[in-house]
Parts: structure tokens; C-alpha cells; sequence
């Protein structure tokens, strides 16, 4: 019945024979399906366009800006001076 395209399914040899049943190749073609797709990658597109908003309005926001930037300035000074108290990331000492 695979052979014949009655079934969309695929034999594979090295699962030793294992059958994998498949979606219905007719059924990719309909018009139903058509919309259905032109739907989803409408969908995503509107997704996309509202991310890239939100990071424009992020990237524009000073206020924002200011509080990303002086918490990685923390983080920063943080780190440096664990490091220089020869304290890792961890806040275990190690041995210089």
C-alpha cells in the first residue's frame, strides 16, 4: 500500500523496518491548507513587526538605557572587584 501512494508513510532501513505513517500529501494541496498557511505566516509577520517595535521603543527609551546601563555597570564593578578579592563568580575563594 506505501508502494502503491495509497498510504503516505516511509520504511526506514535502518530502524530495522520501522514505519513512519505521514500527513496525507493531497491534503498539503488544498485550499483550506492555502489559507491556513497564508494565515500563520500573516500571523507571524505581525509578530515580527511587534517585536521590532518593542526593541525600537527599548532601544529609544532613556530611561530605560539608564537603567540597563548602570545595572551592567554594577555587574561589572561587582565582578572586578570579587576578582580582585580572589573571589570567583561562584563566591568561593580561589588560590591566586
Amino acid at each position: 500500500m506505501v508502494d502503491e501512494g495509497s498510504i503516505a508513510a516511509s520504511i526506514s532501513d535502518t530502524d530495522g523496518g520501522m514505519v513512519h505513517f505521514l500527513a496525507d500529501k493531497d491534503q498539503c494541496r488544498t485550499a483550506e491548507m492555502t489559507r491556513k498557511l497564508q494565515r500563520c505566516m500573516a500571523q507571524c509577520m505581525e509578530l515580527s513587526e511587534r517585536v521590532t517595535a518593542a526593541h525600537e521603543a527599548m532601544a529609544t527609551d532613556r530611561e530605560y538605557l539608564r537603567k540597563v546601563t548602570g545595572k551592567e555597570r554594577l555587574l561589572r564593578y561587582d565582578t572586578a572587584a570579587e576578582e580582585a578579592a580572589g573571589l570567583g563568580s561562584s563566591g568561593m575563594f580561589h588560590a591566586p
